[in-house]
């Protein structure tokens, strides 16, 4: 295999040896010093990310964020790359897992696209503004010289209000959004992996996926966090 598919293999299978984070993960706890003017909730934060070992593993193999693990458990289990030679990352920031796409598929087209500004990554390109609005979508098609997508990957979760119905709602919507980008911009034989909060609109919007795609999963990775209500939507091989 080329070097670089054998380092993002063994980065693979590192991330799945759990006993290197989990139960057997095995170090000081280190505590956040009081603050002045720092609420509670900011000091809970800080030292979660300070113990979190993901996020010690995303350090340690220079991705720019821990989710970078969820989208690898995702690839090792599903496959979704297969032929993936233009791939679509909305709601991108920090820009994890381009870097994870990058390192995969060297010679793919790779774009992200965030509202937020990403420090630049080789050999990705990049659209600023948000993904629902019609001229960001004609900037994607351009970006892509008229080619579709192989692969369509987010981790996007619209502004969260702490009511999980409102925010779940929030988010279907979005995924709703995307389903129709796909259909018109994502090849037949095409895969999505997309972020979703778990509700009561779920069944419906699982539903709309499955007329389109062979197969549909809803998967929560091992480095997603217990108390956090994502998972993600698989949606493989765009049929019709």
């Amino acid at each position: 295999l080329p070097n670089h598919k054998v380092q993002a293999c063994d980065k693979i299978l590192y991330m799945n040896k759990k006993t290197n984070f989990q139960k057997g993960f095995r170090q000081k706890f280190e505590k956040v010093k009081t603050a002045k003017g720092r609420k509670l909730s900011s000091t809970r934060w800080l030292q979660r990310q300070l113990n979190d070992p993901f996020t010690k593993l995303a350090k340690e193999h220079n991705y720019r964020s821990r989710s970078a693990f969820k989208l690898l458990e995702i690839i090792e289990k599903y496959r979704p790359l297969r032929k993936a030679q233009n791939i679509i990352d909305l709601g991108c920031a920090p820009g994890g897992w381009l870097q994870v796409m990058r390192e995969l598929r060297p010679q793919a087209t790779i774009l992200g696209v965030d509202l937020l500004e990403i420090e630049p990554i080789d050999k990705v390109n990049f659209i600023q503004g948000d993904f629902l609005e019609d001229d960001i979508k004609q900037q994607i098609i351009v970006q892509l010289g008229g080619n579709k997508a192989d692969l369509i990957i987010s981790d996007i979760a619209p502004a969260t209000c702490g009511h999980r119905i409102t925010d779940h709602i929030r988010l279907i919507a979005v995924l709703e959004d995307m389903l129709e980008f796909a259909l018109e911009h994502l090849e037949q034989g095409g895969n999505m992996i997309a972020k979703i909060f778990l509700g009561p609109e779920s069944d419906e919007l699982l539903k709309k996926y499955k007329k389109h795609f062979s197969q549909v999963k809803l998967h929560k990775p091992e480095s997603s966090r217990k108390d956090s209500q994502e998972q993600y939507l698989v949606a493989l091989n765009r049929d019709n």
